[in-house]
């Protein structure tokens, strides 16, 4: 089965309980296999999945679903703007929002 293409790709929950409450994760990731294949696994988990592929799109859809977006996973390497520092402004905004940092890189400091 071929991955999905990934920016501005709205993802569709997966079947769950009618009670249990519908997660949304923000998905901030420039290698699109990465996001396909990230945005997939949290879809098969029940997640709605927004997916940028650079901080300057993770931005638009902050400012559009703040307050649904429950968690994001940031690429910590991004071109033009670190994920840490992106991750960081979003949850100065949102005290309860999840942040999950990832990297293919072993020299971080």
């Amino acid at each position: 089965m071929p991955l999905p293409p990934t920016a501005g790709y709205r993802y569709s929950p997966a079947p769950m309980e009618a009670d249990a409450p519908v997660k949304t994760a923000l998905v901030v990731e420039d290698e699109p296999m990465i996001a396909a294949l990230l945005a997939e696994l949290l879809d098969m988990e029940g997640f709605t999945v927004r997916v940028a592929e650079s901080p300057e799109e993770a931005d638009v859809i902050w400012a559009r679903e703040m307050e649904i977006i429950d968690v994001v996973f940031a690429d910590h390497t991004l071109p033009g703007r670190c994920g840490f520092e992106m991750a960081r402004e979003f949850f100065l905004m949102k005290p309860d929002l999840k942040v999950i940092l990832m990297s293919g890189h072993d020299d971080l400091p």
